[in-house]
């Protein structure tokens, strides 16, 4: 993410949730023509008006991401790690104006697979119910993408709080004990005691600061 969403995240203690209504990829969340008068259709568009989503990468250190997601090199990467365990349950916490109000919910953590392909009909048939097509929905991409290595976590936006704009965001009390460290950009222009001081200021007290440096000697990104 870039330098300023990152610090007004930790200082909010807030993700902003990803909207499909809103994502950069007009191939994401849609499936095969063969699929457009089907009835699951009618029922995966309302349900995907009511969800959002959270991104992850099993990559810290991809080129292009950084170019791309962290204003070239000068933003930072949020480190997670997550059980095994799929899905894996939490306990969601909605941020209602000054009161905080607990919702029993469960996110999804689903490895995005990269097709030639949108869904078809012969991916419905391997689904088991509803909430399996719409999963398998919305963690397929085009193989142009298959660089990013994501993973995402499926919410409802009844588990958010809707903020400045119109944007939703979820609580970080959600995934605190998962969340380990962060990485900054070989041009971040903060040194490491900036975000310890930041984090620490904010109750993030464990988290462990690393920085990128651009390899000597190969198109690289290793840690300093």
């Amino acid at each position: 993410m870039t330098n300023e969403a990152a610090i007004a995240t930790l200082e909010s203690c807030a993700f902003r949730v990803s909207e499909p209504r809103l994502v950069n990829d007009p191939f994401e969340f849609r499936v095969s023509s063969e699929l457009m008068d089907s009835d699951f259709l009618g029922i995966y568009k309302q349900s995907l008006d009511r969800k959002g989503f959270l991104s992850f990468s099993e990559n810290d250190r991809n080129i292009q991401m950084w170019g791309n997601y962290a204003d070239c090199h000068k933003g930072v990467c949020f480190k997670f790690e997550f059980p095994n365990k799929r899905p894996i349950n939490i306990k969601f916490e909605s941020l209602c104006g000054s009161e905080t109000k607990l919702n029993n919910g469960k996110g999804v953590l689903l490895k995005v697979s990269y097709k030639e392909e949108l869904y078809s009909s012969s991916d419905e048939n391997e689904s088991k119910n509803g909430a399996d097509k719409f999963n398998a929905i919305s963690s397929r991409k085009g193989l142009d993408w298959r660089h990013e290595k994501e993973w995402r976590i499926v919410l409802l936006l009844s588990h958010c709080h809707e903020g400045k704009g119109g944007r939703y965001y979820i609580s970080m009390s959600n995934f605190e004990k998962y969340f380990k460290s962060i990485v900054l950009g070989c041009k971040n222009p903060h040194d490491i005691n900036y975000w310890k001081n930041l984090c620490q200021a904010n109750g993030f007290n464990d988290i462990e600061i690393k920085k990128l440096k651009i390899h000597d000697e190969v198109y690289k990104l290793t840690y300093i």
